[in-house]
């Protein structure tokens, strides 16, 4: 067994790790002891699985641009739905997320054009991620502008990125496995979990979170 091999096999045990502990989050009481440490723990599984997954789609051995932008498309829903509860700390860094923002909007933009360009056709799922990418990008550099009003939507910010974040892992374990056929593996954990997103902001909106 080489080391790719491992690093697929890791990548894979994390991921199901973020799995579970995603749903335990999801399910709990918001602000509870078991949110918090559950939604710490699916934090930390998909940073680091899904950085492995970059890594290897990165390597001569395994290239993989699809993979790649899917990669960096997940890594920022999970790494921005986490700082943007930092926000109201006083010595927040919002430099970073601007930054982070930027990468996601080049990569997303990346998604669309280079099934164009290289292979002179559209590329369905990359073209529907890379769209949502893009929304995200200029919506979140719109937001960074009014610190007052970010820190008063920050688990609005919150609800909406992890909920993509944990929708990456459900579509990754449903394609991975073909438990659904197509465009369906794809494309039903984002309508179901936009559902769930917009639940949860209505939920806040009338103070009940």
């Amino acid at each position: 067994m080489d080391w790719i091999q491992l690093c697929i096999y890791f990548h894979a045990a994390l991921g199901g790790i973020a799995l579970i502990a995603g749903l335990f989050s999801a399910l709990s009481i918001k602000g509870s002891q078991i949110h918090k440490k559950t939604g710490t723990l699916f934090h930390h599984s998909m940073v680091i699985s899904v950085s492995t997954s970059i890594f290897i789609a990165l390597t001569p051995s395994h290239f993989n641009p699809f993979l790649l932008g899917i990669g960096i498309f997940s890594l920022y829903s999970v790494i921005s739905g986490r700082r943007c509860l930092k926000v109201i700390k006083p010595n927040f860094n919002l430099q970073i997320d601007k930054g982070l923002a930027y990468i996601l909007l080049i990569n997303s933009l990346l998604m669309l054009l280079l099934p164009l360009v290289f292979q002179h056709k559209i590329n369905i799922i990359l073209s529907i991620f890379g769209i949502i990418g893009v929304i995200t990008g200029m919506r979140d550099l719109k937001a960074y502008k009014n610190v007052a009003q970010l820190k008063s939507d920050r688990i609005k910010h919150h609800i909406n990125k992890i909920s993509g974040g944990y929708i990456a892992a459900i579509t990754a374990f449903l394609v991975v496995n073909q438990l659904l056929p197509g465009y369906w593996a794809w494309f039903t954990p984002t309508v179901l979990g936009g559902i769930f997103a917009t639940y949860y902001n209505l939920k806040f909106d009338k103070g009940k979170i």
